[in-house]
């Protein structure tokens, strides 16, 4: 039997932010992803007009994510999405 899910178009945009501030500009650190079944992309687009779809390497997201916020809270951060797989899963 065919996975009805084979060809979706199912994606999600992940954003993590740091730095709480308030007022206007509430947080100091903020990280976009877009991600589908093919992997992450930089949710700006690359290219002229930003409509060229480009996966980036996992390397790049991490070493990006790594520029940008603590290891320790985000492995725990990222530790809950890695739950709410296994319960998917199951």
């Amino acid at each position: 039997m065919e996975n009805p899910m084979s060809n979706s178009d199912l994606n999600a945009t992940l954003e993590i932010r740091s730095g709480f501030q308030g007022g206007t500009e509430p947080w100091r650190e903020t990280f976009t992803l877009a991600v589908d079944r093919n992997g992450f992309r930089d949710v700006q687009g690359v290219g002229r007009s930003g409509d060229e779809v480009q996966t980036l390497e996992i390397s790049t997201v991490r070493e990006s994510l790594l520029k940008t916020f603590d290891r320790a809270e985000l492995c725990e951060l990222l530790d809950q999405l890695a739950r709410l797989r296994a319960a998917l899963s199951s």
